[in-house]
């Protein structure tokens, strides 16, 4: 095979600037391609933006596995790896070995690009991008399928432009079914799916878009209305700050029209009149019970809350259990026996509410490096299992699967297991029913719910550990070899709290409810 060189487009440093990942960002919404880039200058607080640790974590984990499955080959530079050495690091790999090459970086028309793998031959590239995701949500969801081949096609369409002819180009994605046999053997993780001929549709839909995403850089803030693109392919980021500039004070109450698309009248007087909040719209053009409900405590600014959840409480018997679960997920699995995105339930809270006030807690975490299911299933069952009372959930779809999982891996469990199923009631429905608090601005969540109830326990005073994600990356770290001890046992205590935090805040609602 003859030497192959990179073509580097002669572009002046200014127009430098554009990677995939901007183009991606620009492809969903051009504003927040403009804040990814001027967001600083705007004011924003950029700090840790538009990064989330867990897709970062996997995607790296993926990234690593695909090295060995398609290695031997050489790796280009690493993120501390100046970019100018890693575009020459490129050009002398390309002329001076055969071997794969993970991480190529390039530059065209001032994009750049880092090909996940490379290989040669017969004077031909193919590229294979590799991505996170799973085969599943790819052959399931149109947008991913989409957004993946776009993403593949702006690697396609660089490469191609810098002098290297791709004879295929083809994704490798997560195979869900796979389950890890232990010992470093991950042959059957990625799934290939070849993309050329979808690829080859696109690369003009590439061109146009590196032309308007620099003109949107090159100009002032875009004007974009919210809309579906603020969650789709993606979460963006910046919601919160297009929620604030120019928007009601209480903008989830715009979304009405979404529980009465069946009420053609309603819609109709809506776009006659141009009303874009809810508190405009005549309290008599509403029959449905939850849009009154919300109505009245927009217009009010007091909770509404009906009878029948007061009914609720005074019937939930004694003593009280409150659960909550926290779960990690691994993209390549850990532990033997395991799948990729498997939820595996690693902590559990309970606060145990008697009839006379008094109040117990128990709780687990399995932090000691070893696959934590078994254990986590005993512990949560000898503490359930002192009594019978209703064990209260929020939202049961979540502690309910984990349940069903354990119940199905461990068989000689699953007796018990199931006892606890049938004890299981849940929050959420009764509140989404029953309650509303124009703070909580269209969510039943229980973040939402608890200020208007409880305001005293806020999350964002929980250190270290306020949410799902926050508990997942904590985790992560517990278990990591290299974290010294007293930072492994504050991030313990950390998601204790939390977790805590959680149970207590379903008591406390609970309490709220009774007569």
């Amino acid at each position: 095979m003859g030497a192959l060189s990179i073509q580097k487009s002669p572009m002046p440093a200014r127009r430098r600037g554009l990677s995939k990942s901007k183009l991606m960002s620009y492809r969903q919404c051009p504003k927040r391609l403009y804040l990814e880039v001027h967001g600083e200058s705007q004011g924003l607080d950029m700090s840790n933006r538009d990064i989330d640790e867990m897709l970062a974590r996997n995607g790296e984990d993926v990234g690593n596995v695909a090295r060995i499955l398609y290695g031997p080959g050489q790796l280009i530079g690493s993120a501390k790896t100046p970019l100018e050495q890693c575009l020459s690091d490129t050009q002398t790999a390309l002329s001076s070995t055969k071997a794969p090459l993970f991480e190529a970086t390039v530059e065209h028309d001032g994009v750049l690009i880092r090909a996940d793998v490379l290989t040669r031959s017969r004077g031909k590239s193919a590229v294979v991008e590799v991505k996170s995701s799973t085969r599943n949500s790819y052959e399931k969801s149109e947008v991913k399928r989409e957004t993946l081949q776009f993403d593949a096609a702006i690697q396609a369409w660089a490469l191609e432009r810098a002098g290297m002819p791709l004879r295929s180009v083809k994704l490798a994605m997560v195979n869900s079914q796979f389950v890890y046999p232990g010992d470093g053997n991950y042959e059957g993780l990625l799934h290939e799916e070849d993309v050329t001929e979808q690829v080859r549709h696109l690369e003009a839909a590439v061109t146009d878009i590196v032309q308007e995403a620099r003109k949107t850089l090159n100009g002032k803030l875009p004007s974009v209305e919210m809309g579906p693109q603020c969650t789709s392919p993606y979460d963006c980021p910046f919601q919160d700050v297009c929620a604030r500039p120019n928007q009601p004070a209480y903008p989830a109450h715009r979304l009405l029209t979404l529980r009465n698309r069946n009420n053609a009248s309603l819609i109709a007087s809506v776009e006659k009149n141009g009303w874009t909040e809810l508190s405009e719209v005549p309290k008599k053009l509403l029959s449905h019970e939850l849009d009154l409900r919300i109505w009245n405590a927009v217009k009010t600014g007091k909770p509404q809350l009906a009878p029948h959840a007061r009914d609720w409480a005074k019937d939930l018997p004694f003593p009280r259990y409150y659960i909550d679960f926290e779960t990690i997920q691994f993209a390549v699995p850990v532990w033997t026996g395991t799948r990729p995105y498997e939820q595996l339930p690693f902590q559990w809270s309970c606060h145990v509410e008697y009839e006379d006030g008094t109040l117990e807690h128990a709780e687990f975490v399995g932090d000691d490096g070893q696959l934590p299911l078994r254990a986590f299933a005993e512990s949560l069952l000898r503490t359930l299992g002192r009594g019978t009372g209703p064990i209260v959930v929020y939202n049961q779809g979540f502690e309910v699967g984990r349940l069903r999982e354990l119940a199905a891996r461990f068989p000689d469990l699953a007796p018990r297991i199931k006892k606890v199923l049938s004890r299981i009631v849940d929050l959420l429905p009764v509140m989404r029913a029953h309650y509303y608090h124009r703070d909580m601005h269209g969510s039943w969540s229980i973040k939402a719910v608890l200020p208007t109830i409880a305001p005293d326990m806020d999350y964002d005073e929980l250190d270290d550990v306020s949410e799902g994600a926050g508990a997942q990356i904590a985790y992560l770290k517990i278990l990591d070899p290299s974290t010294p001890s007293k930072e492994r046992q504050r991030l313990r205590e950390a998601l204790l709290r939390y977790c805590c935090h959680d149970t207590l805040a379903m008591l406390r609602i609970v309490q709220y409810l009774t007569p």
